[in-house]
Parts: structure tokens; C-alpha cells; sequence
């Protein structure tokens, strides 16, 4: 398994499952699960205009992205923390563009399912 790919960084899987496919399958599962999930509630919370709710679901998805080498939501969580926060819009531009990466990181992690269960995800 390649420690580093395009989106995501696969090295604490790699850590964690010593190579064991089942395991990788199963940790990719729960990203591939519920990540999508918590994507889906943060534009509901971004469209809301929520803030309070946007930190929460960034908080919530934190560490299974941060497991994966994605810290995106991380910097946003410290700079919205920050004694400066984030305007609305540069808080929205910032999610955006986080938005896009975490969707990216999705679609490799479902193509990584795939290959290593030799069936497509939704069937894994």
C-alpha cells in the first residue's frame, strides 16, 4: 500500500493495520461512511450560515480526517478559535475550498476500497 497518495495519507492506516487488507477495508469503510455524512450536514450548516453548528461538524469529522493526513478542517477549527476568527466570507471560501478536498479524499478513498475488496464500494 502506498503511504501517500494524492489526497490522503495513508501511512497511519498502514501503521495501524500492519498490512492487513481487512483491516485497511474496514477503516476505509468508516471514512468512506461517514465522512460523506458529515459533509452533507456542514453545507447544510454553511447554507444556515450556522457557525456554531459549522464547528461542530468540523470538530466532529477532525479526527478521521486528520487520521488520514487531511488537516483542512483542523486550520479551520484553529483560525475560527483564533482571538481574529474568520469574516463570513473568508469562513465560506476556506470551507469551500475544504469541501473540495475532503470530496476528493472520498472518491480515493472508495477507488482504494475497490481495490483492495476487488469489488466496487458500495458492494464492499
Amino acid at each position: 500500500m502506498p503511504k501517500y497518495s494524492s489526497n490522503i495519507n495513508l501511512e497511519k492506516l498502514s501503521k495501524l493495520s500492519k498490512g492487513g487488507v481487512n483491516k485497511d477495508i474496514k477503516y476505509l469503510n468508516q471514512f468512506a461512511e461517514m465522512i460523506p455524512l458529515s459533509l452533507k450536514k456542514l453545507k447544510h450548516a454553511i447554507d444556515k450560515n450556522d457557525r456554531r453548528l459549522i464547528m461542530l461538524e468540523l470538530h466532529f469529522m477532525s479526527p478521521q480526517l486528520l487520521f488520514f493526513g487531511i488537516n483542512d478542517t483542523s486550520l479551520l477549527m484553529e483560525k475560527e478559535q483564533s482571538n481574529k476568527g474568520l469574516t463570513s466570507n473568508s469562513l465560506k471560501d476556506a470551507l469551500e475550498e475544504a469541501i473540495i478536498n475532503i470530496e476528493k479524499a472520498v472518491s480515493e478513498v472508495e477507488l482504494l476500497i475497490e481495490s483492495k475488496s476487488n469489488r466496487p464500494f458500495h458492494e464492499a
